[in-house]
């Protein structure tokens, strides 16, 4: 986890959905400005706790420190604090997509079958998601495109993981404009997807 922060910076929050929603808490919980990441033991603090308690049992070095920090103000402080997260993170963007835009309202065991991508739901969520006919048959490679995007075995493994980003979301206030949001960057993802597999002419979705 530590060896991930160090190498990927802001790219580490694109995935680990629970660290950037303990990441934006902390920093509006504590009223963090720009100059407070001065302070080494807040920056540890923030760290610690979006990160994980594991490393409360370890000194944190401070090249982990430093790259932290720079992480962070690769954005402006009020922009942690303000952005939807789904704007930031692909699986909260992913939860979003799934369970407000496609099938708000349905049970869990609904859902866990997107995120473990059934077969059929996989064409039947690429169907709904980018309007095409209910009996449309994508090829393999869309299909594996698309489960590039929805399939995320910590969805179906870890049901706290899960609900951590289900609480977050009851939170925020998803109107239309952001739902046509969260449709147009998850077809942006799946075409992106598309993009870097060999595949034969398909028509692409043309983003509204």
């Amino acid at each position: 986890m530590l060896a991930n922060l160090i190498a990927m910076g802001t790219a580490y929050f694109l995935w680990d959905a629970r660290a950037i929603i303990k990441l934006q808490e902390y920093l509006i919980a504590n009223d963090i400005e720009e100059e407070n990441l001065e302070d080494n033991t807040i920056l540890t603090d923030m760290l610690r706790v979006s990160v994980g308690s594991s490393l409360c049992r370890n000194p944190i070095k401070p090249e982990l420190l430093n790259k932290f920090k720079d992480t962070i103000l690769a954005f402006p402080i009020d922009n942690w604090k303000t952005v939807k997260l789904y704007r930031k993170n692909y699986i909260i963007l992913q939860v979003a997509c799934v369970e407000y835009l496609l099938y708000p309202n349905k049970d869990n065991e609904e859902y866990k079958k997107i995120y473990s991508c059934d077969e059929q739901k996989v064409t039947e969520v690429y169907n709904k998601l980018f309007d095409l006919p209910k009996n449309n048959i994508p090829d393999n490679v869309t299909v594996r495109a698309v489960k590039s995007f929805f399939s995320y075995d910590i969805l179906v493994d870890d049901n706290d993981y899960l609900e951590t980003i289900r609480l977050y979301l009851r939170g925020i206030d998803i109107n239309s404009r952001e739902l046509k949001y969260i449709k147009n960057r998850s077809i942006e993802i799946i075409n992106s997807a598309l993009d870097e597999l060999p595949a034969p002419t398909r028509r692409r979705c043309v983003i509204s």
